[in-house]
């Protein structure tokens, strides 16, 4: 039986003109962390102590548990879940998620998972993680490292790119092609990470997250609302601007095709009538590839982390402080949900 959601409000939108890395390794624990929808009806959320999953595209979601013996998974007695963070892979039955001790396999149809730990030398430096299947997985860390496995996390091999400063977050075009972006670095291998090649950016602020469509057009975005283009696979990056740019944090980025795509993140401005500047949570949009972005929604008291977008289009979009949204209609109107 699903948790039952409602839907709050339907929010009427004009369109007018720290770090971020994985949670496991940042002191602030957010209500919701990660969403991803593997089709239009199988989704998968998590937070701090919480992983959800739907089977009706979002209109219900169930809520995962642990077994309390975590090596007899086919235990009876369940326990909620400790912190957990980013989805490093789902399809429609299952999903691996990282934890403060390793990566939890979840099995929708057990409705709990169980848990992988990870060796402590590992652990303490893996940070944004990625698996692009069910066995092969790429990480990054501080001081330059990427790390790979290819047996589920058992054992990682650490790889060491160019630079030698913290990185945030990877995408991989394909096993081989592996984009990385970090601290002032957007690096990129195509021999499955055993050559890196460093990007020069006439640029200075760090980057948060990076995306392609294919092999040749990509997205990157970070710090002080950069966001940037490549058309010709990383040879070359084009900046673009948007309405944000001082005291703004893009933190997560999402293009359904090369020409529509979000930008989701947060910004602070000053308060005449506090002593603490306001933080306020930030959607953008574009149409054309990224040349003009719309602002679609702000929310006050709001960090929006992380977005997804299943084969029928819909978009969803969570925030740090537990709010999820949706919209049908690329971003004309959105939907509040509360899970209970």
């Amino acid at each position: 039986m699903g948790k039952k959601i409602f839907i709050l409000s339907t929010i009427l939108i004009c369109i007018c003109s720290s770090t971020f890395c994985d949670v496991i390794i940042t002191p602030i624990k957010p209500k919701y962390r990660s969403i991803r929808f593997p089709d239009d009806l199988h989704g998968w959320l998590t937070g701090y102590g919480r992983v959800f999953y739907t089977t009706d595209g979002g209109e219900t979601w169930e809520r995962q548990f642990m077994p309390i013996d975590s090596s007899k998974p086919e235990s009876s007695n369940k326990t909620p879940l400790g912190f957990v963070g980013s989805i490093l892979w789902a399809d429609q039955y299952s999903a691996m998620v990282r934890s403060e001790s390793g990566i939890i396999t979840f099995n929708a149809n057990l409705g709990y998972g169980y848990e992988n730990f990870l060796a402590k030398d590992i652990l303490s430096r893996l940070g944004y993680t990625l698996f692009t299947d069910r066995v092969s997985g790429w990480g990054v860390g501080p001081m330059g490292k990427v790390f790979l496995t290819k047996d589920k996390g058992e054992t990682w091999n650490v790889l060491q790119t160019p630079q030698h400063d913290v990185l945030h977050n990877l995408f991989a075009v394909s096993p081989e092609n592996i984009w990385v972006v970090g601290n002032n670095i957007l690096q990129n291998s195509t021999d499955g990470g055993r050559n890196w090649r460093l990007c020069q950016l006439p640029f200075s602020h760090d980057l948060l997250s990076i995306k392609f469509v294919n092999e040749n057009i990509g997205w990157a975005c970070g710090y002080n609302g950069l966001i940037l283009k490549t058309e010709d696979a990383g040879k070359t990056w084009q900046k673009k601007e948007t309405l944000y740019s001082h005291r703004t944090v893009l933190n997560e980025l999402l293009f359904i095709n090369a020409h529509q795509g979000f930008v989701v993140g947060t910004r602070w401005h000053k308060n005449e009538n506090m002593d603490e500047d306001t933080q306020e949570g930030i959607i953008l949009y574009t149409e054309d590839g990224g040349d003009n972005w719309k602002q679609l929604i702000t929310k006050l008291g709001e960090d929006f982390i992380d977005i997804a977008s299943p084969p029928n289009g819909q978009v969803w979009v969570i925030s740090r402080q537990g709010k999820l949204l949706r919209t049908k209609d690329n971003g004309a109107t959105w939907d509040s949900i509360t899970i209970e």
